[in-house]
């Protein structure tokens, strides 16, 4: 069984369907009231009444779980398409995954001690930054040489990286205790504690591959731009950089007060204040914040280090993503 809520612009909610890899479940219960939503998604129609409840019948796991993973997707009239990959999310098969970390490190990386949360949210991300790659360079993760998972926290994302043949895979983080959790738990990587601030260890042009999820969410400017720079230094000619920024669709997740908006817009760059999910972790108070960005911004003074190919919508689990190219 599966539930929750999904929302559509301007489609009869009757027109929708829910499939289990790409077949419709076996039953579906649909749409069932969710008055709460109408806090976040006032503008959307439908929004109080999007809730769905999914029940799949199946006699062995390998039924639900292909390749691994169980692909959930939610279509409109038109059926799934190449495209459907950005708003699918996959679950992994409990048979083969590596060690769990503890509620508290979970919570530092997503800031809330929800193990589903941290599996959905790492194999999605994982496997739509792949399928990304395929569709718009023609490679996947095997096609690359050393890939860097910046930013690994507990191992959400780069857990599904680890049993990729042929490159190397580096993880890379600030919380010196979700690395030895990584290095004790995640075999096939190699992980490396940063500096708060650059240089790293890394060597000149070591990375083809960087990925940096909910990262520049969370560094101050004179620190994000920084970080611009020695990833620059770090990535080879020709690197390709997947990095995630607040959008639309996280910050009606979070509420964000409405003048958030207009405020970014005007700036470009927003502080909304210190995050605490680090606190007592880096040794630097006010260093973690809610970091939030235009894309006039993005394009404007990230594409003074890289060339910015695509941002593209909630395709990083729920934030925006970012890609960039290093010339």
């Amino acid at each position: 069984m599966i539930s929750g809520w999904a929302l559509s612009y301007g489609h009869d909610p009757k027109e929708f369907r829910f499939l289990l890899n790409g077949r419709p479940f076996t039953s579906t219960e649909w749409p069932l009231p969710s008055p709460n939503l109408l806090e976040y998604f006032c503008y959307l129609p439908e929004a109080a009444n999007a809730r769905f409840v999914c029940n799949q019948a199946f006699s062995s796991l390998d039924e639900i779980f292909v390749d691994g993973f169980a692909c959930f997707s939610f279509t409109t009239p038109q059926g799934e398409h190449q495209r459907s990959y950005r708003h699918s999310w996959y679950y992994p098969d409990p048979r083969g995954s590596s060690p769990l970390p503890e509620d508290e490190r979970i919570a530092r990386i997503i800031g809330q001690p929800d193990r589903n949360s941290y599996l959905f949210g790492g194999a999605t991300t994982a496997l739509r930054y792949e399928t990304y790659l395929k569709e718009r360079f023609g490679r996947s993760y095997r096609d690359f040489r050393r890939i860097l998972d910046w930013g690994c926290g507990c191992g959400r994302v780069t857990r599904h990286l680890v049993g990729t043949s042929g490159p190397v895979i580096v993880g890379a983080d600030i919380d010196a205790d979700n690395i030895v959790w990584c290095r004790d738990n995640l075999k096939g990587g190699a992980f490396q504690v940063l500096p708060l601030r650059p240089p790293t260890l890394f060597a000149e042009e070591q990375f083809d591959l960087v990925i940096g999820t909910s990262v520049f969410t969370h560094l101050a400017k004179d620190v994000q731009l920084a970080w611009l720079g020695e990833l620059r230094r770090i990535a080879s000619r020709g690197a390709v950089l997947l990095m995630s920024v607040h959008g639309r669709s996280q910050m009606a997740l979070y509420r964000a007060p409405t003048e958030y908006f207009s405020i970014i817009e005007r700036d470009g760059l927003y502080e909304a204040g210190d995050n605490p999910q680090l606190d007592g972790v880096i040794g630097e108070a006010n260093y973690y914040k809610n970091v939030y960005h235009s894309r006039d911004y993005i394009y404007s003074e990230w594409g003074r280090f890289f060339e910015v190919i695509d941002i593209i919508d909630a395709l990083a689990s729920n934030q925006d993503l970012v890609v960039l190219h290093r010339r």
